[in-house]
């Protein structure tokens, strides 16, 4: 039997920038609504746990809040004053003492207006009082650009320049020209102790490519909040940020048969089926490609099997040019990643709101969670539950067919 040492999802690279979190590190996440829901950040942790693949888990914290700014700016028809991050950050990091934070701001700040130097400066002064704070903290930082504006979805509520009121409700029409500036400024942060992951840029590289032949594809129904496939370019952007590296091919010099091969462990980046076809091919084709490549067969049909299950029929060329595991409809590893993933989002979601609750904020109506004692104990479970996925034997065998 062959038996990997590494896991399959890792490449040694990924352990080559000092910002990426390890076994054991607490990851902040602050931000506003496009934070709170989360979807980037599951992304992530599926993506950590199958990179740690049984060591110690990498807890992230979702505290992203709805309306909150970073420059403590808020428009005039807005419900209440929008909240500010500055009134809850000492309190967050002082109770969860962070190794990362990332730092996601900017849709709120331009209090959906026209460019305007002072609120840009409000923008930039909040945003480096959070990084000295933080760095002070002892957190490595990760700067998120903010999302694009789509205005296509929301064309009847937008407003042309010159108009006295702009906000959430009947935003500037050409509001995505101020996200563009601040994520510029944001890209000009960047150093050796400070990440940044440029969403808005990676985004749009999207729907730029989308729209030629679709001209009114979005990631957005409101125009602010993107989807699951938006949040997904945003959790790439991150993991790019950090030089995250995608799984290696498995390469395997086949001396005898029957050749079993042990996967335990060794599970494919599951994407999420909700997402839009592109982003799942585009995915697929970098992230979750789990290729089995098979050398030294000689001219012939082969046969992959589990469990006395058929997996499929190959050739020697197909074999030795390299074979997607993820393909096989069938393999317990590719169920086992699907559970995996579901797990995670589960987990990061119930404990980022109980922590969101626990370091308290000023925003009205905001969802309440579980009690944080009761959130660390689910988070436990799914937490074990996934060490007990990652153990679970998988193993396929190959032989020769007459």
């Amino acid at each position: 039997m062959i038996n990997f040492l590494l896991p399959f999802v890792l490449a040694t690279a990924f352990f080559q920038s000092i910002e990426i979190p390890q076994p054991g590190d607490i990851v902040l996440f602050l931000g506003d609504s496009n934070t709170f829901a989360g979807h980037f950040i599951a992304d992530i942790d599926t993506y950590l746990t199958l990179s740690n693949s049984g060591k110690k888990n990498t807890t992230l914290l979702n505290l992203g809040l709805p309306s909150e700014t970073i420059s403590g700016l808020s428009e005039k028809d807005h419900p209440y004053p929008r909240p500010d991050v500055h009134e809850r950050l000492d309190r967050a990091l002082k109770a969860i003492k962070p190794n990362h934070v990332i730092i996601g701001y900017g849709m709120n700040d331009g209090i959906y207006s026209p460019f305007d130097e002072s609120r840009f400066k409000k923008y930039q002064d909040g945003y480096q009082d959070v990084i000295k704070k933080c760095q002070a903290s002892g957190a490595k930082i990760t700067l998120l650009t903010p999302d694009p504006f789509e205005p296509i979805p929301i064309n009847a509520k937008l407003l042309p320049l010159g108009k006295p009121d702009y906000s959430y409700k009947n935003p500037y029409e050409k509001y995505d020209s101020v996200l563009e500036k601040y994520a510029g400024w944001l890209v000009t942060l960047k150093t050796n102790q400070i990440a940044v992951a440029d969403a808005h840029s990676s985004i749009h590289a999207f729907l730029s490519k989308r729209r030629k032949t679709d001209s009114n594809f979005i990631f957005s129904a409101d125009g602010i909040h993107p989807n699951t496939s938006g949040h997904w370019l945003v959790a790439e952007s991150i993991l790019n940020s950090w030089k995250a590296q995608p799984a290696q091919a498995l390469v395997i010099d086949a001396k005898e048969l029957p050749l079993k091969i042990d996967l335990t462990g060794k599970l494919p980046f599951a994407q999420d089926l909700n997402w839009d076809k592109g982003i799942q091919e585009d995915f697929q084709n970098k992230w979750g490609r789990q290729t089995l490549v098979i050398k030294g067969l000689k001219d012939g049909q082969y046969k992959l099997s589990s469990a006395k299950m058929d997996l499929g029929h190959f050739t020697n060329l197909d074999l030795d040019k390299g074979l997607d595991l993820f393909q096989l409809k069938n393999l317990e590893s590719n169920l086992l990643a699907k559970e995996l993933r579901k797990l995670c989002t589960e987990r990061t979601k119930v404990l980022g709101l109980a922590w969101l609750d626990e370091i308290g904020h000023k925003r009205p109506d905001t969802p309440k969670g579980k009690s944080l004692v009761e959130a660390k104990k689910m988070y436990e479970e799914n937490s074990s539950r996934i060490l007990d996925i990652l153990a679970t034997k998988v193993e396929i065998t190959l032989t020769k067919e007459p």
